[in-house]
């Protein structure tokens, strides 16, 4: 493996949560549940046109860069709670949000649920993350306070901070 490559793919991975946050700073706040993945009202539309609300990883579901990479949102059939969507990967089997969101933006575990749930502590920045009621805004600022402290893979200082 290339230096080339791992610095293309850190850079892919840091302009994706850019621009993720990006487009949390334009959501309208009535867009925006930072402790549900989808709103009550979510139709199972993969774009959220149905003018429910999400989490942060739901609408990066929405990303058409995050889609053509292969991140799907989808509703799951035969869930008794039907606003409980499924994400995938590419082929990544897996189908917790937080395990496909590790997969999805190469990131570790923690720093998965560090940035898409609330009131959760990451030792490596250190900080928690927003409270369940924060806006969109406060998500997306909390992402790029996030990029500022992140270590990727091959650089320095970065096996003593990842758990």
């Amino acid at each position: 493996m290339s230096k080339y490559w791992n610095w293309q793919r850190k850079n892919f991975y840091r302009a994706q949560l850019e621009n993720l946050a990006d487009l949390l700073d334009a959501l309208p706040p009535d867009r925006f549940d930072y402790n549900r993945f989808v709103g009550c009202n979510w139709q199972g539309k993969d774009d959220l046109s149905c003018g429910t609300t999400a989490c942060a990883f739901g609408w990066a579901a929405t990303m058409p860069i995050m889609k053509l990479h292969g991140l799907r949102l989808r509703a799951q059939p035969c869930r008794p709670c039907a606003h409980t969507p499924r994400f995938s990967f590419r082929s990544y089997g897996g189908t917790h949000a937080y395990d496909v969101a590790r997969v999805a933006f190469a990131l570790n575990f923690d720093e998965s649920k560090y940035l898409f749930a609330p009131d959760v502590y990451l030792s490596s920045v250190p900080d928690w993350s927003p409270g369940r009621f924060a806006s969109a805004q406060d998500v997306a600022a909390h992402i790029r306070n996030f990029l500022n402290c992140k270590l990727w893979p091959g650089e320095e200082g970065y096996a003593e901070r990842t758990p």
